[in-house]
């Protein structure tokens, strides 16, 4: 199975997080523009989906994944943030 992890870049050899709820599509609009734009621009996390309204955040290790999550600023609303999820 590390062998399909590994392919597919799922945990345990890189971070994921994911996004839901009715102020998630607003967090992850802000973290896309964050991740793309100015100094920090960064192009080693990705921000897939959405998939039934959940978003995933990936990155290469939980530093980099905990960096991003905390460079935007929450938006009004109820969203779920789940690191390292036992079920996708």
């Amino acid at each position: 199975e590390i062998r399909i992890r590994t392919a597919l870049r799922f945990p345990p050899v890189t971070a994921l997080a994911t996004v839901s709820g009715e102020a998630a599509e607003a967090y992850v609009g802000s973290l896309r523009g964050s991740l793309a734009a100015g100094p920090g621009r960064r192009d080693d996390v990705d921000v897939l989906g959405p998939g039934d309204g959940v978003w995933l955040i990936r990155a290469p290790d939980h530093r980099i994944l905990a960096d991003a999550l905390g460079s935007v600023r929450r938006p009004p609303g109820r969203f779920r943030l789940s690191v390292d999820p036992v079920r996708l």
